[in-house]
């Protein structure tokens, strides 16, 4: 197979605005664009794709999808939520063109050995160009398609994982915003969100014209550092992008400090956050560590086992109190 990465821009920008020729330099920590090969590839057609979704319902694993949806004033469109309560993805999948669908299909290097080979090969090409085990950092990875009908957005949010979102059919605009700046990104957002609320950042208006427009094309791909809110406005076309995504150690270990703050904050104190005192960090790791799954099966098991089992009983509490009111 040709290599994934076809050119990288010859200059990769720093938050400092300073040129910086190293690619190592700005992964994980600055957007940047680059050329790929893998545009209109075979493996993301619709037909394909809406075929993988059959099989995975007849293996009985639809948990891998994720669909969004706008109601459409149209008599004659297919009626969405009927279909996602059935199970009927591969419809879904093949009704995009007609509007008001948003498709995540998760995972998809579990489902087929293909999209594992492609996802292998990728963190290699990055080896390569980073000069750095990357698979000895990696706690986990995956490979996800979204399929969107013409001028779907996806909202405001932002994610765990360092992710490479590839264009494969269809143009887009991603908005990212810069993960460091606190003005735009709080700590008590990014505490939130490792206490499991997907969407607990905040797009403020004043905040709305300090992020970064990328638009995607294919061939075009953009990387998205860990916790760089992004927002994602598709054109009018179905649009068809790929994410090869993973986390690193480091990452999960950052995570559990949050958690750890996010408790502490929730009993009134004012936590330090990661970074600032190497003890304190240590130890809010150490706790959430102790309590969290040794052997988790999934990548939302390494991630939230801990926070959850710590937050389990304040919940049953709460409800019983609610039950003890009525």
């Amino acid at each position: 197979m040709l290599p994934i990465i076809r050119t990288l821009e010859s200059a990769v920008r720093t938050r400092a605005g300073v040129a910086d020729n190293s690619f190592c330099k700005a992964i994980g920590q600055s957007p940047f664009t680059f050329e790929h090969q893998l545009a209109h590839h075979p493996l993301f057609d619709i037909v394909q794709l809406a075929s993988l979704a059959r099989s995975v319902v007849r293996r009985g694993d639809p948990n891998k999808f994720g669909v969004r949806f706008e109601r459409s004033g149209n008599p004659d469109a297919p009626d969405i939520e009927l279909l996602a309560r059935r199970g009927q993805l591969a419809e879904i999948v093949e009704c995009i063109e007609r509007g008001g669908v948003w498709l995540k299909m998760s995972s998809l290097h579990e489902l087929d050995p293909a999209y594992e080979r492609l996802r292998s090969e990728y963190i290699a090409e990055l080896e390569d160009l980073t000069k750095l085990r990357l698979r000895d950092e990696i706690s986990w990875s995956g490979l996800s398609v979204f399929v969107a009908s013409p001028k779907m957005v996806t909202p405001y949010h932002f994610d765990h994982d360092m992710n490479f979102l590839f264009q494969i059919q269809g143009e887009k605009d991603v908005f990212l915003f810069d993960q460091e700046d606190r003005f735009v990104l709080t700590e008590q957002e990014i505490e939130q969100f490792y206490r499991g609320r997907a969407f607990a950042g905040v797009l403020r208006e004043e905040a709305r014209h300090l992020g970064k427009r990328y638009r995607l094309l294919p061939g075009i791909a953009v990387h998205q550092p860990p916790l760089a809110p992004h927002l994602i406005c598709n054109a009018d076309n179905v649009s068809v992008s790929v994410s090869i995504w993973f986390a690193l150690h480091s990452l999960d270990r950052r995570a559990r400090i949050y958690q750890a703050n996010a408790c502490l904050r929730q009993v009134g104190c004012r936590p330090t956050p990661p970074g600032v005192s190497g003890l304190s960090d240590g130890l809010k790791v150490a706790i959430l560590t102790a309590v969290s799954k040794s052997k988790p099966a999934t990548q939302r098991e390494l991630l939230y086992s801990g926070i959850d089992r710590i937050s389990a009983p304040a919940r049953l509490a709460k409800r019983m109190l609610s039950m003890a009111r009525h």
